[in-house]
């Protein structure tokens, strides 16, 4: 059982956010209807405060009040791709994966063929189970820029997932190729490896994604284990 400490101390950041929120969006509204039509640059320059106040709060952790700076930017800017893009990012944060596929979709759809966008529309859809979506994402960043190493890395995954190993293999391979510090990568091809039985194989890309994580416990079990077959 969660603490009670910890619990009202998560309900009191909560309202914070919120109260802060509300603060922002009375503020801004009331600004926003005082201002006449000719007021862009006023309205643009507001809009860009708002999304780097999103950015930062989505730095700090507190994604609630991202969602409500970037709200507010997109009421000022409601065709700005870059906004639905980073509230895509916020909802997935706060892992509301609906909401992220919607808004990633609608960024794509002012703003289509985004390489890093594909990719974390690819990630939302993996993380509800929709390899088959999630892989199409992956391969139209690939199709887009061919060293978008999150797409490889993340395609390697979703294969694996699906216990398709060689295309899992050959995706976290190029992984690696590209970024060979990615250690995560180094881990999920150990397992694919594990899972085709090349247990040497499945250990040299432990001990190398190990290099780069070195506290990394899974994967120094698997490791152990392997040793001891």
């Amino acid at each position: 059982m969660r603490p009670a400490h910890s619990t009202a101390s998560q309900f009191r950041r909560s309202k914070s956010a919120l109260l802060r929120a509300q603060k922002i969006r009375r503020y801004l509204a009331t600004r926003l209807r005082a201002l006449g039509p000719r007021d862009n640059t006023i309205r643009s320059r507001w809009a860009w405060i708002l999304k780097a106040r999103g950015g930062t709060y989505l730095d700090s952790g507190d994604y609630e009040s991202a969602l409500a700076a970037y709200r507010k930017a997109q009421e000022i800017e409601p065709g700005d791709a870059t906004i639905l893009r980073s509230l895509g990012v916020a909802y997935t944060r706060l892992r509301d994966y609906t909401r992220a596929i919607e808004q990633f979709r609608s960024s794509l759809a002012l703003s289509p063929g985004r390489p890093q966008v594909l990719v974390e529309l690819g990630f939302a859809l993996m993380q509800q189970g929709d390899l088959d979506g999630a892989l199409a994402a992956y391969g139209q960043a690939i199709a887009v820029n061919p060293w978008e190493l999150a797409a490889y890395a993340n395609r390697g995954v979703a294969y694996l997932r699906r216990a398709a190993l060689p295309q899992a293999v050959a995706a976290l391979q190029k992984a690696v190729e590209l970024d060979p510090s990615l250690a995560d990568a180094h881990f999920a091809l150990a397992s694919a490896y594990a899972e085709l039985g090349q247990s040497r194989l499945a250990a040299a890309a432990l001990t190398r994604g190990l290099e780069f994580d070195p506290r990394n416990t899974e994967a120094q079990r698997m490791l152990e284990g392997l040793r001891h077959r």
